[in-house]
């Protein structure tokens, strides 16, 4: 999500730094959690091309014999030739195209809907690296070339949300239809990765 973050405001991502937090890593299960979070962001930044730069390790955090949930916190570092041409994330014209990029799949373990619910396991979302990279090249070519007038990476909420945050910061709202090929609930809330919202000019005929 740090990545796409970065790519939907036509930054080039370079970098990653971090912050990892855990509770005592003389727990078997904390020892685990730590292992798995530390080859998932070692294995991402080898698929992306991106190296950690920085970042510091947390262990301990936890009340008497009970440790916080796993909580990686990740940054990246972007570089945009000129800031004044970055993508915001407002629309700004009535009439304007809102597409959606990347596919959607069913996918709600570690959403913002299961931690509302109080569901807490599962498997979360699928990450396709060579997609979140192509997403990227994307979304920075269309920045560069004047191709998008806003954008929005899609993560915590969805769809849905994301589309809803847009709005709010135009103060403008916007009319979407949702394809017949898909549940309506998982089109809006699922948090697939690899995906963004990106604005055209509407052309004028």
């Amino acid at each position: 999500e740090s990545y796409r973050n970065i790519s939907v405001a036509g930054a080039k991502p370079l970098a990653v730094t971090n912050c990892l937090n855990f509770g005592s890593p003389e727990d078997p299960e904390v020892m685990w959690q730590f292992e798995r979070a530390t080859t998932g962001l070692a294995d991402a930044c080898l698929e992306l091309g991106i190296p950690v730069t920085g970042g510091n390790v947390s262990f301990y955090n936890q009340t008497g014999d009970t440790p916080i949930n796993p909580t990686p916190v990740v940054g990246v570092l972007g570089v945009i030739d000129d800031v004044d041409r970055r993508t915001p994330m407002a629309w700004e014209d009535d009439g304007d195209l809102i597409y959606i990029l990347g596919d959607t799949f069913d996918e709600f373990a570690g959403s913002e809907w299961a931690y509302l619910q109080g569901h807490l396991g599962g498997l979360p979302p699928k990450v396709n690296f060579p997609m979140e990279r192509l997403l990227s090249e994307i979304m920075v070519a269309a920045s560069r070339d004047g191709m998008i007038t806003a954008a929005h990476d899609i993560s915590d909420g969805g769809v849905g949300v994301a589309i809803t945050e847009m709005a709010l910061r135009a103060n403008k709202g916007a009319r979407f239809w949702i394809p017949d090929n898909i549940d309506p609930f998982v089109f809006l809330f699922s948090e697939s990765t690899a995906r963004a919202i990106a604005v055209i000019a509407r052309t004028e005929e």
